[in-house]
């Protein structure tokens, strides 16, 4: 039995989707482009910094079970990070993905990316947590947030009808909305 059979089989999973607005499955269903944020998302959002100054940060391994039969569909993927740091860039090299960071305006960015891969704002996800992700949140057929996202961001999506995960960043919450993609492009 492949992944896509095993979630669509999967109760708990099923039942968040099945839960969905229409609008939000329909944004899931014609997505063309996952816009994730590195710390808070990807990462649970701390750091710990040993003697020398060098910093470490704890990612979910199990995030991205789903990703290669989502790309597999066609489906893309970037990280758009504000942190100049090479740990995002080799945590990105690592899952194949295009990572974008030190950017000082996620904004501008996102619309370049998009434009330059000919997608439109509507058909993206954008997954943030916290004050400089509103702007792109603002922007995107469906802004998510992570569970322990900062507050004026969950209120943010809560008032657009975007969606906000079960799962804390770096914990699961990008294999649940990989999941949700899943289901969404596969039924």
């Amino acid at each position: 039995m492949n992944y896509v059979n095993i979630i669509i089989k999967n109760k708990e999973a099923k039942n968040r989707f099945d839960r969905l607005p229409k609008k939000t499955k329909e944004i899931l269903s014609n997505c063309k482009l996952v816009v994730l944020d590195f710390d808070g998302v990807i990462t649970n959002n701390k750091v710990l910094i040993d003697r020398e100054g060098l910093e470490y940060v704890q990612c979910d391994r199990s995030d991205f079970f789903g990703y290669k039969e989502l790309v597999a569909l066609g489906l893309k993927f970037i990280i758009i990070s504000a942190e100049a740091n090479n740990i995002v860039v080799s945590r990105a090299n690592k899952l194949k993905i295009k990572a974008y960071h030190g950017v000082t305006n996620k904004l501008i960015e996102l619309q370049k990316q998009t434009k330059s891969r000919k997608i439109s704002l509507k058909n993206t996800i954008y997954v943030g947590n916290d004050l400089n992700d509103l702007d792109c949140l603002r922007a995107v057929g469906l802004p998510i947030a992570v569970k322990d996202s900062y507050p004026p961001v969950i209120d943010f999506v809560q008032k657009t009808k975007g969606y906000i995960t079960k799962s804390s960043g770096g914990d699961g919450a990008v294999r649940e909305i990989l999941e949700l993609l899943l289901i969404a492009k596969t039924i």
